[in-house]
């Protein structure tokens, strides 16, 4: 999950977030696909071998209140799982 600031337009002047931008989207730049890519390349030899092992991925933009980046990996027994 990939948190940024709120712009201050969405605003009021007693410092409330506008009913207009209560639930809007985070549809700028950068995209999310270069965004998962960083960070997976900076976790890449650390938490995992190489990113080829990554299965399964949910990445969001979103507005919060302070910016910031939340990662959860979870390990998958493949032990009974057929591998290719």
């Amino acid at each position: 999950m990939f948190v940024y600031k709120r712009p201050k337009k969405h605003f009021d002047s007693k410092g409330l977030i506008l009913e207009r931008y209560a639930h809007a989207y985070m549809t700028a730049r950068p995209d999310i696909d270069n965004l998962a890519k960083m960070i997976m390349d900076a976790i890449n030899d650390v938490l995992y071998v190489d990113d080829s092992q990554v299965i399964y991925l949910t990445a969001t933009k979103q507005y919060g209140a302070e910016d910031g980046v939340h990662v959860t990996l979870q390990e998958i027994d493949l032990g009974s799982l057929p591998v290719a």
